[in-house]
Order: structure tokens, then sequence, then C-alpha cells
């Protein structure tokens, strides 16, 4: 479902976990890598009426930074 919404910008949860999982780092993602990519996306994080979502381009500068380019 998640896929199937005009977003304009912004992800949801379940997409961003499929992007970290997808990512050629997961294999190194540890618990405390994912712990700090965590803290780092929880203010920017944004409860609307459907969903949680979060600005798209300011997750994908925080996985990087989690995981690498």
């Amino acid at each position: 479902m998640a896929n199937k919404l005009d977003l304009n910008g912004y992800i949801t949860p379940v997409q961003a976990w499929n992007r970290i999982r997808d990512h050629e780092n997961f294999p190194r993602l540890t618990r405390e890598r994912l712990k700090t990519l965590q803290n780092a996306m929880r203010p920017h994080v944004k409860c609307q009426e459907f969903a949680a979502l979060m600005d798209e381009a300011i997750f994908e500068i925080l996985l990087n930074k989690a995981l690498g380019p």
C-alpha cells in the first residue's frame, strides 16, 4: 500500500525499512548503527492523518551517514 501512495518527496516507515534492507551495506548494519540512525531520524518524522512520514532527501542523507553511500 505504501508503494502506491503519492507521497511527493516523503517516505513512510515501511518504505524506509525496505531501503535500509536493500542498501548494499545492510549486512554491516550493527545494532549500534541502527540505534544511531533511529535517533537521527526521530526529529524528522511527522505524523500525518494516514501515516508517519519523513522527508525522503533527509532520509537518504541520514542513511548514507549510517551505512555509507
